[in-house]
Order: C-alpha cells, then sequence, then structure tokens
C-alpha cells in the first residue's frame, strides 16, 4: 500500500475541486448554454424594493407640503369624519 502520495496527485486532487467549485458558482441557463454571472437573492430584492418604497413615501410627502396652498377646502357639514382643519 502506497500511504504518500505525490505532489502531482495532490495538485490534481485540487484542481478537480476547483473545478467543481467553480462549476457550482456559475449558473447556467438551459435554454442558449449561456452563463450567467450574477443572480439576484432576497437580500437584494428587499433593499431595492426598500430603496423605491422610501423615494415614493418621501415624495408624497413632499408633494402634499408643496402643493397645499392648490388643494380645495372641504366644508366641514360635508365631510364630518375629516374633522376640523
Amino acid at each position: 500500500m502506497k500511504f504518500k502520495s505525490s505532489k502531482k496527485d495532490n495538485i490534481r486532487k485540487i484542481e478537480t475541486q476547483f473545478k467543481q467549485i467553480n462549476e457550482q458558482t456559475v449558473y447556467k441557463t438551459e435554454k442558449d448554454g449561456n452563463d450567467i454571472l450574477w443572480k439576484p437573492t432576497y437580500k437584494w430584492y428587499v433593499k431595492s424594493i426598500g430603496i423605491v418604497l422610501g423615494i415614493l413615501i418621501i415624495t408624497f410627502f413632499v408633494l402634499n407640503i408643496v402643493l397645499k396652498p392648490y388643494m380645495r377646502n372641504i366644508n366641514h357639514e360635508i365631510t364630518p369624519w375629516l374633522g376640523q382643519r
């Protein structure tokens, strides 16, 4: 039995492991065989949706403040649930 392996055998083992790792990290499409270099994760989706919602909310309040003089005044008798302004 041979217990000591040569350096070439170790290098071959490392190379095959490295190839397996690289094959697992690059996603391949089934249709055209192109490699996908980046695939969004749930963290990316949450971050991008948070940014979009934050911009929408800020825009709403800024427009509400800017356009306040142009909003019409609704009578309290017509809409008692709105309360007095």
